[in-house]
């Protein structure tokens, strides 16, 4: 079983408050395969530890856009 964990980091357009932070981390940890998330408000960036083999980056990009936020995926 391959329990590999990456990190992927988003830039996101549209938060504007904790309630943002927390409809988007809700969202997102919801997921199967990910194991942490953490959106940062002042800096426009959500950062997710997760199993590539369960969840790929599309998918969490489009969660968070289906969330009500855009998001581009940025190499890191």
């Amino acid at each position: 079983m391959n329990n590999a964990r990456i990190t992927s980091l988003f830039a996101v357009n549209g938060m504007s408050c904790m309630g943002c932070v927390g409809r988007i981390e809700k969202a997102v940890a919801a997921l199967p395969g990910v194991s942490s998330v953490k959106a940062h408000l002042s800096a426009a960036q959500v950062t997710i530890q997760h199993d590539p083999s369960k969840i790929s980056i599309d998918q969490l990009r489009e969660t968070i856009t289906a969330a009500g936020y855009s998001a581009i995926n940025l190499p890191h």
